[in-house]
């Protein structure tokens, strides 16, 4: 008999939020999905771009969770950009 862990929380209905230069779930955990949207819901946009067809708005909404789960998207903001000093160097007159 396999025994599932009762201690897994399910995040399939939770809204994903933007703090500390992060996308996460309210619990700090990282979310794969966009700010303000959670995994159970299929995106406008993707509905819109495979005309309203659900199951492959659904199949391609998951591929890009997939992705972005694989290339660590959550965090984009906190993570130094490779480029940056020689960009600055190039153009003094930048602020960030």
């Amino acid at each position: 008999k396999t025994q599932t862990p009762t201690n897994i929380q399910s995040y399939e209905n939770l809204i994903s939020i933007y703090s500390k230069r992060r996308v996460t779930y309210p619990d700090c955990t990282p979310a794969y999905v966009p700010a303000g949207e959670s995994q159970a819901t299929t995106p406008p946009g993707y509905l819109a771009l495979h005309k309203n067809n659900l199951p492959k708005a659904r199949t391609e909404y998951e591929l890009t969770q997939l992705w972005r789960r694989q290339h660590q998207i959550e965090s984009i903001h906190s993570r130094p950009h490779t480029w940056f000093p020689k960009i600055k160097d190039a153009y003094s007159h930048i602020i960030h």
